[in-house]
């Protein structure tokens, strides 16, 4: 697709801003990188997916997907992609008339406080069960369907939390993903994620949804993208408070701050390297941070 960049510059002319809405919104709270599917996203029809870049480096780690099942089922499950893992527990599947044999894994679904780290049993998708003939058929099943009944933790239309497991270098990321399958496995609904972005540290399921305000973003409040080497920064609802903005590079490292009490934030970054940052912005109790690709 072509970029109108000339309708985007009038539009930063005309307004400082981006007119159209932002789908989604990330947070920081603490340690913990938090970010909000906008509206939620709902995977009805067989062949439906979603990706899930859990730490926000430009990256697809996981992929949740409504695929078919056995029996004209049908199944709501994840794939874990690279070295990432998802924890939960597993059968072993043996089909004698046809020689197939592996291990099946059942995602775990855990309650809000739940702690996500290393004692959880975690299986990357090579561990897993994928015969030659039905790729994609044990894909992780949080939830499926067989033979008129409904299997897998998931199925009860309960939110519960996904735990995921990121692999960066040496370094490894927990984190989790809140979702609801309902009773017929007819829908997987993904409503947010998180990952604790110190390594090797736990993290509670439902940790950081507590800054629920980033909701606000895309309903028109502040908005943060970058264009032509300057990012953006646009907070009509500011009320005579402070932003303290921070840019920081993707190993988490500072290579800009600032404090302004202006509601429209435009910030030269044409003394950095190409690639991508992520802002951060605090405006009385609201942290929220967006990544942006400077090019």
């Amino acid at each position: 697709m072509k970029k109108n960049y000339t309708a985007l510059q009038k539009k930063l002319a005309a307004y400082g801003s981006v007119a159209a809405a932002v789908m989604a919104a990330s947070t920081v709270d603490a340690q913990v990188i938090y970010h909000d599917v906008i509206p939620d996203r709902v995977l009805t029809n067989q062949g439906d997916s979603m990706h899930v870049d859990l730490n926000n480096d430009g990256i697809v780690d996981f992929i949740l997907s409504k695929a078919w099942s056995t029996y004209n089922g049908t199944k709501a499950g994840v794939t874990p992609l690279g070295s990432d893992a998802v924890a939960g527990s597993t059968v072993n599947f043996n089909n004698n008339h046809q020689g197939y044999s592996g291990m099946l894994l059942f995602p775990f679904d855990l309650a809000s406080g739940a702690a996500i780290g290393q004692n959880l049993a975690w299986f990357s998708n090579n561990q897993l069960y994928h015969p030659p003939a039905y790729p994609g058929l044990f894909v992780p099943a949080m939830g499926f369907t067989y033979d008129g009944g409904a299997y897998g933790n998931w199925p009860d239309s309960i939110d519960h939390y996904l735990p995921l497991k990121v692999l960066v270098g040496a370094n490894t990321y927990y984190g989790w993903a809140r979702c609801n399958v309902d009773a017929e496995v007819s829908q997987l609904i993904v409503k947010s994620w998180a990952v604790q972005s110190t390594p090797s540290t736990s993290i509670e399921a439902g940790e950081g949804e507590s800054l629920s305000a980033v909701g606000n973003v895309a309903g028109g409040h502040l908005r943060i993208f970058s264009f032509n080497k300057e990012i953006y920064i646009g907070n009509p609802s500011m009320n005579n408070s402070d932003m303290n903005i921070q840019v920081t590079n993707m190993l988490g490292e500072e290579v800009k701050t600032f404090t302004s009490d202006q509601s429209q934030v435009r910030i030269d970054a044409s003394d950095l390297p190409e690639g991508v940052y992520m802002v951060i912005v605090k405006n009385r109790n609201q942290l929220t941070s967006e990544k942006v690709s400077i090019r």
